[in-house]
């Protein structure tokens, strides 16, 4: 299920699917699937657990603090958080919180930052 999609003019982010992964132990974690895309059409999908968005935040409140300030994320659950309507809950939430970030110019930046260090080495799909 395709949530929206935000653009820039520049690039476009959106989180639309999620995929539950088991740990070693049969601990289960859920990722995120983040789709990039730049205006030549070229586009890729990176997988992101909730606690790296938590730390990409709290990356921007430290730069950003004024900015940031109107800029949710979606909060944390410790028990329950694999049931499948908490996920999309959470998902639609990242990605209000992408499309919060896209809506900033110098926060959208230091989005692509973060997208260029951990998302392009890591891409799942590269498509044109």
């Amino acid at each position: 299920a395709v949530v929206s999609t935000q653009s820039t003019g520049a690039e476009s982010a959106h989180v639309g699917e999620t995929v539950t992964k088991t740990e070693s132990g049969d601990s289960k974690y859920t990722l995120y699937k983040v789709k990039v895309q730049i205006p030549n059409g070229v586009s890729w999908f990176v997988l992101r657990r909730y606690k790296e968005f938590d730390e990409l935040y709290s990356q921007l409140q430290r730069s950003f603090p004024q900015e940031m300030s109107r800029i949710k994320l979606p909060g944390k659950k410790l028990f329950g958080n694999l049931d499948p309507a908490f996920i999309r809950q959470r998902m639609e939430g990242l990605d209000r919180f992408i499309a919060a970030i896209f809506d900033h110019d110098a926060v959208r930046c230091r989005f692509s930052e973060f997208r260029e260090h951990h998302g392009r080495g890591n891409a799942l799909i590269d498509e044109r």
